[in-house]
């Protein structure tokens, strides 16, 4: 790992089971992998490149991004340039009374019609204005 490379965890004082990361990095890739936890995310700068359900993704400044648990996927810095993004990682059991009861695995999200609706597993919010 590069010297200037930076991940730096959180813990909640008033929920013990949230954590949060924020992380600054050039060059450090994440392997594929798969979280317990429901992540969200906003890319602060750069631009986050990650592969996801089969695909491609990219996550520029200002974007949101949310990975279900279990949803296998890896990172880097898109733009050879350094990247910086902060998450927030939460079990399933504090999400539970938000979850509809027809999707078990999505979560209801604000779109950008100003509707509530599951968001797309693994996709950057700016995504979904389609």
């Amino acid at each position: 790992m590069a010297q200037d490379n930076q991940f730096i965890f959180a813990h909640s004082q008033h929920l013990a089971s949230l954590t949060a990361l924020r992380v600054n990095m050039t060059e450090f890739r994440y392997d594929r992998h798969a979280h317990e936890e429901y992540s969200f995310g906003v890319t602060l700068a750069g631009r986050q490149n990650f592969f996801c359900h089969g695909g491609a993704h990219s996550s520029p400044a200002g974007s949101v991004i949310q990975f279900n648990p279990g949803d296998v996927h890896d990172g880097h810095a898109g733009d050879n340039a350094s990247l910086d993004y902060t998450m927030l990682y939460i079990p399933p059991h504090e999400l539970t009374p938000l979850r509809p009861t027809n999707s078990p695995r999505c979560l209801p999200m604000p779109r950008a019609s100003g509707q509530w609706g599951p968001i797309g597993c693994c996709s950057p919010w700016c995504a979904m204005r389609r």
